[in-house]
């Protein structure tokens, strides 16, 4: 596996997670809530042992795909849940996926490191 800084991993799974809720969302139209979130969990799944050897980031950005799956499935299954369906957990995903890339940007400036 090559090894990346770990701000761009950090990133890497607030872009997953972005891209997980956009997905949940749009799936959700389709499918119903808990098919939709267990399609995530394979996907994320299936794409983590394929990047696997390749790099770092890739393997985050699929785990935070499959942790917003994992949530879709306890929130679709379970009373633990919120009450939220496909489409509001997926816009919540979108919008903490993006303060997750915004805010590691900005530690990652904080600390003075070069961008990589």
């Amino acid at each position: 596996m090559v090894d990346t800084p770990a701000m761009l991993r950090l990133r890497s799974a607030g872009v997953g997670v972005v891209v997980g809720g956009v997905t949940l969302a749009v799936l959700g139209t389709g499918l119903s809530f808990s098919l939709a979130a267990g399609v995530l969990v394979v996907l994320a799944v299936a794409g983590a042992i394929a990047s696997y050897d390749r790099e770092s980031w890739l393997v985050q950005l699929f785990v935070g795909i499959g942790a917003l799956g994992v949530i879709g499935l306890i929130e679709a299954t379970t009373a633990a849940g919120l009450g939220l369906g496909a489409q509001q957990l997926g816009g919540a995903a979108v919008v903490f996926g993006f303060v997750d890339i915004v805010a590691g940007s900005v530690i990652h400036r904080w600390q003075g490191q070069p961008e990589n």
